[in-house]
């Protein structure tokens, strides 16, 4: 089972080239912030069309997201999934849709809806 440490553990020895930024004393230690900095390297990679690196990232993520603590849960579905922006706008990002396995797609859709919803009742506008 994926703990804080486990996790954070397996995504700096999958891209030690994110080691020194998940490292930083401002947020070390902070899973939600640690999992951020993830999530900013995944978008990179989309925002970069680098196919195979999202495979990459997608694939570990969706492997530790099957099988973690409710904690990590929870970050991965704040801290990963809602800052993820797969639309197409100024960048073209959908195409990173069909490299992202069922679960974290699943994931994905419910904490949009959940953030969409959240929009609607306080009147506020989604990002786009």
């Amino acid at each position: 089972m994926f703990t804080h440490a486990i996790a954070v553990e397996e995504i700096k020895v999958a891209f030690p080239e994110l080691r020194a930024d998940m490292e930083n004393e401002t947020w070390r230690g902070l899973l939600h912030l640690e999992i951020g900095c993830f999530a900013r390297f995944t978008q990179e990679r989309i925002d970069a069309e680098d196919r195979e690196g999202v495979q990459r990232c997608f694939a570990l993520a969706d492997r530790i997201f099957a099988n973690c603590d409710p904690v990590v849960e929870n970050a991965f579905y704040v801290s990963y999934l809602e800052h993820l922006e797969l639309k197409d706008g100024k960048k073209r990002r959908a195409w990173a849709m069909e490299f992202m396995p069922p679960r974290l797609q699943r994931g994905y859709t419910q904490i949009n809806r959940y953030m969409d919803g959240l929009s609607k009742r306080k009147g506020s506008p989604r990002r786009a």
